[in-house]
């Protein structure tokens, strides 16, 4: 899977978004029940999060840290 996002409307798996994050799937579990970050999206027995809303995170720890935001 290549490196760049490509789709806002595309959906990740839990281990995809962990990944592209830099954190185990646990942390994201962490983040998620903090209500740092969105839960995930239900289908069938699968969670799978929104490239829009990993997206939206990372801006926000952008933003916190005091990074421009394009």
């Amino acid at each position: 899977m290549p490196n760049v996002i490509q789709n806002e409307e595309s959906l990740l798996s839990v281990k995809d978004t962990a990944r592209r994050l830099g954190v185990s799937r646990r942390t994201l579990e962490r983040e998620v029940s903090r209500k740092n970050f969105p839960p995930p999206m239900k289908i069938g027995q699968k969670s799978l999060y929104s490239v829009a809303d990993l997206r939206s995170y990372i801006e926000k720890l952008k933003a916190r840290r005091g990074d421009v935001v394009e």
